[in-house]
């Protein structure tokens, strides 16, 4: 047994004792603050395990087997980083640090009554991941040293996949602690619950943005399909907390009930994700290999969510209604999350019922959100309407929106009215903006450009998804070829030798109008017979040109094509969203982690 090993099994001690002495506290302070030094000794140990991968990664250990399958001599130290939580095995010693880390951070921030209450709940999530870390460990030996690791996956070597996995971790384990402080806070019927748990629901909110903002990146520009976003398992793995994080961030504050259930549902949905990505249910190119794992998560939601259902049902309490329209946007973004559920089960549940595993499309979820995003459209447009009314703004966005829509070929009943709805929208936002910056209030500046931000992106969404060229040409060495307003003409062809493989890149002359521009698309041929499309994208203002090489012979080659319109309002509005997310937490920084 190595040292690694060794410290994963102190981690399940500590965090054992840290249960018991959590639950014993709850009638006893003595038991608490030693259920509290037991929290910090997970995070210390699981710090110490974690460190002890990271070095075996720098240092090239190919003793040890998650080492060898996941890295090798040649790989740059910032991609070694990323193999640590490239498997199954690392990503789930990350999560178990971060988890502890979050822990003990709350814990040693707070010390009352409901901070105990929350205590053996984050001490059990804490031994269930300890758990699963032994079950599954990173530090088993290889019986022979092998000259050479087997490599990074070469999809994964990519800077967005530095940022992805842990960012999504964070914003996913982050809930952990909203979960453990309702389950205290109902039990005990201290109503202060909501408050802090609305502030770490906000910071881990914002990493799950991030996490899913940089997922879709590195899908569009690594993957070759010409999209950044497939209606795809894992991806809507990840869209279904989101969902309801955004409905519990919005919810009243006299409706505990539903606050309660929103941050119930939430975290269950992030173990649920992690389910989906490590137990071979469905199939997805963001998964991991299939794992016994599953059953594990499985019987971890039905046993939490039983529980927190029974606290909630113990605590339940008459309460007023009110709220208005951030309930109902609630409850959009509740049933948006329980179509997105019901269609990434289905071809599962079909196959068990039928025995033929039926899919349903991008056009069955298309179908459920182009009328809900206008609906969120006309949520916002009409949250401050009586003085948007008063200015020429709002009016003057909608028919700017309307001119861009149109300019970018977009026709139809959505795109139309997305552009009339999301104007107008945007001028009550603009608005309030400004009033926001006149009257220096901070707080809720944040809010603001957080809506402005949602209010771009899903502007650009519309554009994109309903505008698109796209095409499949076979060109020969020095032949032209127009598509989509550019004028093509292959150049040439340049190999660069690699280790382990060989890039093949192809020259397209590109021209526009007067601009002439050259595109390097290529394909990167591995020993092992995988091959990689390195894509290029030429972005715009107004549109992006994505071209992929998809076969090439000595005088040809095959070029996947596609111009893609109002891409770069995705991606302004959801940088413009975790601004305004940071400047909330920033505004809220002494009491963000209480």
């Amino acid at each position: 047994m190595n040292i690694g090993q060794i410290l994963l099994w102190l981690c399940l001690l500590s965090s054992v004792l840290a249960s018991i002495s959590g639950v014993l506290g709850l009638k006893r302070a003595d038991w608490a603050r030693v259920g509290r030094f037991s929290s910090v000794a997970v995070s210390s140990l699981s710090s110490s395990a974690l460190v002890v991968l990271v070095l075996a990664f720098l240092r090239d250990d190919f003793s040890l087997r998650y080492v060898a399958l996941h890295s090798c001599y040649d790989l740059p130290s910032v991609y070694k980083l990323t193999a640590v939580w490239a498997g199954q095995e690392g990503s789930l010693l990350f999560w178990l640090w971060v988890l502890s880390a979050f822990s003990t951070t709350f814990l040693l921030r707070n010390r009352d009554r409901l901070s105990d209450g929350a205590l053996p709940v984050l001490s059990l999530v804490q031994t269930f991941f300890c758990l699963l870390v032994l079950r599954s460990s990173p530090f088993p030996k290889l019986p022979f040293v092998p000259e050479d690791g087997r490599g990074l996956n070469p999809l994964l070597k990519s800077p967005w996949m530095v940022l992805h996995p842990p960012a999504l971790y964070v914003g996913y384990i982050g809930f952990t602690v909203p979960f453990a402080l309702s389950l205290a806070g109902v039990a005990s019927g201290d109503v202060g619950w909501m408050g802090r748990s609305k502030r770490w629901s906000l910071f881990s909110w914002t990493f799950l943005t991030l996490g899913i903002l940089t997922g879709m990146k590195w899908s569009y520009v690594v993957l070759g399909w010409g999209g950044y976003w497939a209606w795809d398992p894992v991806e809507n793995a990840s869209l279904m907390p989101w969902l309801t994080a955004t409905a519990f961030l919005h919810s009243p504050p006299r409706r505990m009930s539903w606050s309660f259930f929103l941050v119930v549902i939430t975290f269950e949905l992030t173990i649920f994700g992690t389910f989906l990505a490590r137990s071979g249910f469905v199939s997805s190119v963001h998964a991991f290999s299939r794992s016994p794992l599953g059953y594990y998560f499985l019987a971890f939601i039905v046993l939490s969510g039983g529980s927190a259902g029974w606290v909630g049902f113990r605590g339940r309490r008459k309460e007023r209604s009110g709220g208005g329209t951030m309930f109902l946007g609630g409850l959009v973004s509740c049933a948006l999350c329980l179509v997105t559920f019901f269609g990434t089960i289905f071809p599962a549940v079909s196959e068990l019922l039928s025995g033929r595993r039926m899919v349903l499309g991008p056009g069955f979820f298309n179908t459920i959100f182009a009328p809900s995003g206008l609906f969120v459209f006309f949520l916002f447009g009409i949250c401050r309407s009586a003085k948007g009314l008063k200015s020429p703004i709002p009016l003057g966005l909608s028919v700017l929106s309307l001119y861009l829509m149109l300019r970018l070929g977009a026709r139809g009943l959505y795109p139309i009215s997305a552009a009339l709805f999301g104007g107008f929208a945007l001028g009550n936002i603009l608005l309030q903006v400004h009033r926001s910056l006149r009257s220096s209030d901070f707080g809720r500046l944040g809010g603001d450009l957080v809506h402005l931000g949602m209010i771009i992106f899903t502007f650009g969404v519309y554009c994109s998804s309903l505008g698109t060229e796209e095409n499949v040409e076979d060109v020969g060495l020095g032949d032209d070829f127009r598509f989509g307003g550019y004028n093509f003409t292959l150049e040439g062809f340049s190999p660069e030798p690699k280790r382990g493989a060989m890039l093949l890149r192809a020259k397209l002359r590109v021209k526009e109008g007067r601009e002439e521009f050259t595109l390097s698309p290529g394909m990167e041929f591995y020993r092992g017979g995988e091959t990689l499309h390195k894509v290029e994208v030429r972005s715009g203002l107004l549109k992006d040109l994505h071209v992929a090489m998809t076969d090439v012979s000595r005088d040809a080659a095959s070029f996947y094509l596609k111009v893609i319109p109002g891409t770069s309002f995705i991606w302004s509005g959801g940088y413009l969203v975790l601004a305004g997310a940071l400047v909330s937490l920033i505004r809220r920084k002494d009491a963000a982690f209480r």
